[in-house]
């Protein structure tokens, strides 16, 4: 079901023309990414009839893995002020 609802949101970014490489493009890859939350969400409470937060281990409790996805942002940038190294490519 996932693999279905994100290759439809695929179709209907590029079929109309979007390119990934714009700020469009951008803002979709954001939204892109809540489409496997939309459908466990979905699924649990409307198909199985179940609470979300303790099947999935939803929690917003600070763990080590906000502590390593903090401490990974503070990476140095390169000295030439470049932004190749934040994952950002620019065309």
């Amino acid at each position: 079901m996932t693999f279905l609802v994100n290759w439809s949101f695929a179709l209907l970014f590029g079929i109309p023309g979007g390119r990934w490489g714009t700020p469009l493009g951008m803002v979709f890859g954001a939204t892109y990414m809540f489409g496997p939350m939309l459908v466990a969400i979905l699924l649990q409470k409307g198909v199985y009839h179940e609470p979300v937060k303790g099947p999935l281990r939803t929690s917003l409790r600070l763990n080590r893995w906000f502590l390593v996805l903090w401490l990974h942002d503070l990476k140095p940038a390169k000295a030439d002020g470049s932004i190749e190294d934040m994952g950002i490519v620019q065309s």
